[in-house]
């Protein structure tokens, strides 16, 4: 039995009844002491005793709990009842300790049973170890009316009966060793291993988390150094430069080049800071053929054109009139310079 501020203690007994809150229960070295004038008639029928001495103190308390005790008890959210020992069923066996509490819980039920002659739905029960070290078991049982009593008197919740000795002192943690008595709950355990299995995929499923995300994290350090390096790299190199319309337009007309007919011995070509220069050898005929067509066909260029045998420029107007002054003269070995606009 464990305590909390949201537990406290009912002690019923045949001359007294008492409601320790959870405060007082925290706070008090001895939370029960012996009653002095207590003595236990061995004469007496056991069934009887529990039965009468029970229903006396539950007459005792039904009278005193609104007056004395009902303000005080809606304080405290769960109660926990204490009752003479001797009211209870009670017998000692030797169960294996086979390392399952269900299996435990369940040996105890079948022994109480028979013991106190009750259906399990019909009782109460607990069973409590007599020495770590031994198969030994105390086990107590009582009928499970005696709870759904009290709860109708008190009207608060009572999670569990334990058995004390009227003639022993309690301290905290003796009072918090006594054996729970609970009614038979037949799901209990399967919601218990529920309840377990459901904690245990709770810390998987945060395990899973925390290892996807280290995962998750380490791969984008990953992906920043891989950008840092691609980054380094690319500062090594100077980037591609998109050619100029200009350059394209003169690419053009260097593969037309290729179609200059026969009658015009081309000498020579150079291109250079986006001016080219044709020397070529032919005929004024031929010459001036040459010109007039790919002037026409080039318009987005300036054609110039001047004699390579004669000093200083002539252009290409001034070409074709040299033609008229210079009569007999059929071949001409001129250089053409072509411009972009």
């Amino acid at each position: 039995m464990t305590f909390s501020l949201s537990h406290g203690l009912l002690v019923l007994s045949e001359s007294n009844c008492r409601l320790i809150a959870p405060k007082k229960i925290l706070k008090s070295n001895t939370v029960i002491t012996a009653d002095s004038q207590y003595v236990l008639d061995n004469d007496f029928d056991f069934s009887e005793l529990e039965e009468s001495a029970f229903s006396r103190a539950l007459i005792k308390l039904d009278k005193e709990w609104s007056e004395c005790f009902a303000k005080e008890a809606c304080k405290v959210k769960q109660w926990r009842v204490l009752l003479p020992e001797h009211w209870f069923s009670f017998t000692n066996a030797e169960l294996p300790h086979i390392g399952s509490d269900y299996l435990l819980s369940l040996s105890s039920l079948s022994i109480i049973s028979e013991t106190i002659r009750l259906a399990p739905e019909q009782l109460c029960y607990g069973y409590q170890s007599v020495n770590n070290q031994s198969n030994s078991f105390n086990i107590y049982g009582c009928p499970r009316d005696w709870l759904n009593q009290l709860t109708d008197i008190c009207g608060v919740e009572i999670v569990s009966i334990s058995p004390y000795s009227l003639a022993a002192n309690y301290a905290v943690e003796e009072v918090g060793a006594l054996p729970e008595l609970e009614p038979y709950q037949p799901l209990k355990w399967w919601f218990q291993k529920q309840k377990r299995l459901a904690i245990q995929l709770v810390y998987l499923s945060v395990l899973i988390g925390g290892i996807g995300l280290s995962i998750l994290y380490w791969v984008n350090s990953r992906q920043d150094l891989l950008s840092q390096s691609i980054q380094h790299v690319q500062s090594q190199y100077f980037p591609l430069k998109t050619p100029s319309n200009k350059q394209l337009q003169f690419e053009a007309l260097l593969l037309a080049l290729v179609e200059v007919p026969p009658q015009i011995r081309v000498n020579s070509l150079t291109y250079s800071q986006g001016e080219l220069v044709l020397n070529i050898h032919a005929s004024e005929k031929a010459l001036q053929d040459f010109l007039h067509t790919w002037q026409t066909r080039w318009g987005t260029f300036v054609w110039s054109a001047f004699d390579s045998g004669v000093q200083g420029e002539s252009h290409l107007g001034m070409l074709l009139e040299q033609r008229n002054g210079e009569i007999g003269r059929e071949v001409i070995h001129a250089n053409v310079l072509v411009k972009a606009r």
